[in-house]
């Protein structure tokens, strides 16, 4: 038992990762001890494998080892070494001349640009130097037309990054620390200068160019009163969506299908999968050679690929991507994976490409209502399959099943989701399960492939791609009257508590509990392991309960007395 392999031993890993994160982040600095760490664990490591007679297997080393590399990883954003001619040594001073290249998107609002400029010289009193740093740049006004690569310059002064001084409100500070920027700028359009256009990254240049193209077919053509709705869901552009369009869509507990995430490129790896595997078992060659399910899985990435790009993979598109590719990697090479090892190597990737996306709280609602679909979905088919066993699927049959599980999706989706919801939030939807059931058909197996398929017959067919923006549009125009039918219900929403930390560990501690309690089925013998995961189960219910009990008094006699709290700034 001691030397059998562990099952998911990416879990682990990544949980000792994650650690090791967050213990950067609450006491940044000691990197020697790190190293010490890294080096120490490494080498044990390496020990164990050469000196097998000798040194039995210990899965702590490799433990210990992820949690200093997560602490390491983190440091570049938490104790970041500013050189002497970083921005950051020349905020909230005299106005300077700021010579520098867009480094994203530029995005376009209400007669305002906004955009990350990466400084590259900085002019006072007639003497230039050269500068590092990034800022967050604004400017009023629609000239000059900016977009991603210009190199331009202006005169103005460079501000620090400062918080609103909220209690418990956002750490914005914080926030664009980790996007590197440590300072923010604002000129009018008459005092900005283009120096060159882009003449290198001829790839992200084109896409930028590519899309707004896109935005403005969409805006010729198709969406009818709710276009910036569609250009969020097609080219990731969500500054022209009403404030009360979204309220109703968050009210209605649909409001993550504004943002491109793994909801939509699942769907679309889905789609696409399916429409190449009909395409390819049609040709002889693929079916003699078991090549139609590998063949649609490849072909199957191009479109995924191509719609996080044409989306601005925004970082939870980035994420998505990473999480669909790995997904098909697995079934490409036809191993017998484990979805949840894969989920945990999805998160791995993301972390190690760019450790702050841990503290994002897309990363954390997109990991929490997949990790909940995967593991509440399996419990579920485990139970059900002992009364499947023998019978004959009907269509009708067939008909109820693919409903009860997509109902589960969205009842595990909302569920895993919940105390995050209130702590980011603090509102939760009392109709999202039947809102989703309705609206997530219609927008991502309408909507979003009809949209998308115009978009790429536009340059070749453009009359048969405003026929397919039509009827995108109209479908969207169906979905979001069904959005603000059920928003304007008394009963859609209700404003939460923001609960702590602890509280939000019993509550995932209790969903694992309730889902472990009851056994499978008597008939079936239990292993030693499903016996002990029932009893610890039962054990942690009980527990957990006793710590709500607790917390509830908590509550009636320090959270709800009848004090008025100030808070003077």
């Amino acid at each position: 038992m001691i030397d059998k392999v562990y099952s998911r031993p990416i879990i682990p890993l990544l949980i000792s990762m994650i650690c090791g994160i967050f213990f950067g982040d609450a006491v940044p600095g000691c990197m020697v001890w790190a190293y010490l760490l890294v080096s120490t664990a490494g080498g044990l490591i390496f020990c164990s494998i050469i000196f097998k007679p000798f040194l039995k297997k210990d899965f702590l080393f490799p433990i210990i080892l992820f949690f200093a590399l997560g602490y390491l990883l983190i440091q570049p954003w938490t104790s970041p070494h500013f050189p002497s001619n970083h921005i950051i040594h020349f905020t909230d001073s005299n106005k300077l001349k700021i010579v520098g290249t867009i480094d994203q998107s530029v995005e376009k609002n209400k007669h305002r640009q906004k955009f990350i400029l990466c400084v590259e010289t900085l002019e006072k009193n007639n003497k230039k130097f050269c500068a590092t740093g990034k800022i967050r740049v604004t400017v009023t006004g629609d000239e000059p037309v900016l977009s991603f690569g210009d190199r331009i310059s202006f005169t103005a002064k460079i501000k620090s990054i400062r918080n609103f001084k909220n209690p418990g409100g956002f750490d914005y500070k914080r926030f664009m620390a980790f996007k590197s920027v440590f300072g923010s700028s604002y000129a009018h359009e008459e005092k900005v200068t283009v120096i060159s256009k882009s003449q290198d990254r001829v790839m992200r240049r084109t896409i930028s160019n590519v899309r707004c193209r896109v935005s403005t077919f969409i805006q010729k053509k198709g969406g009818g009163n709710h276009q910036g709705v569609l250009k969020a869901l097609i080219v990731g552009q969500r500054q022209q969506i009403p404030q009360a369009l979204r309220d109703a869509f968050n009210r209605s507990g649909v409001g993550h299908l504004l943002a491109i995430s793994g909801l939509h490129i699942g769907i679309i790896a889905s789609v696409a999968f399916m429409i190449f595997s009909w395409i390819l078992s049609h040709f002889k060659l693929f079916l003699f050679n078991a090549w139609v399910k590998k063949g649609a899985v490849i072909l199957s990435f191009v479109p995924v690929l191509a719609y996080g790009l044409l989306s601005g993979m925004a970082p939870s598109t980035q994420r998505a991507v990473i999480m669909v590719g790995v997904f098909l990697m697995a079934f490409l090479f036809e191993k017998e994976h484990d979805l949840m090892n894969t989920l945990a190597l999805a998160a791995m990737l993301i972390l190690i490409v760019h450790p702050p996306s841990v503290f994002s709280i897309s990363f954390q609602l997109s990991f929490a209502a997949v990790l909940s679909i995967i593991y509440g979905l399996t419990k579920v088919y485990k139970r059900q399959a002992f009364f499947s066993d023998g019978l004959k699927k009907s269509l009708f049959t067939g008909i109820i099943s693919k409903t009860f599980s997509f109902f589960l999706v969205s009842f595990f989706a909302i569920i895993g989701t919940l105390p995050l919801v209130m702590l980011y939030f603090n509102q939760v939807s009392l109709i999202g399960i039947f809102a989703n059931f309705l609206i997530v058909p219609i927008i991502g197996f309408i909507v979003v492939p009809t949209g998308l398929f115009s978009v790429f017959l536009y340059p070749v067919w453009g009359e048969a791609a405003s026929w397919f923006l039509y009827i995108s549009g109209v479908a969207l125009s169906k979905a979001v009257g069904l959005v603000n039918l059920l928003s304007d219900l008394p009963f859609a929403a209700v404003k939460t508590v923001t609960p702590s930390y602890f509280e939000i560990c019993c509550y995932y501690i209790m969903m694992w509990a309730l889902l472990n309690l009851k056994r499978r089925m008597p008939e079936i013998s239990e292993t030693e392991k499903s016996n002990f995961t029932r009893k610890a189960a039962r054990v942690l219910a009980v527990v957990v309960v006793l710590a709500f009990v607790g917390d509830i008094c908590y509550w009636l006699n320090v959270r709800f007395r009848a004090y008025l709290h100030c808070s003077a700034l």
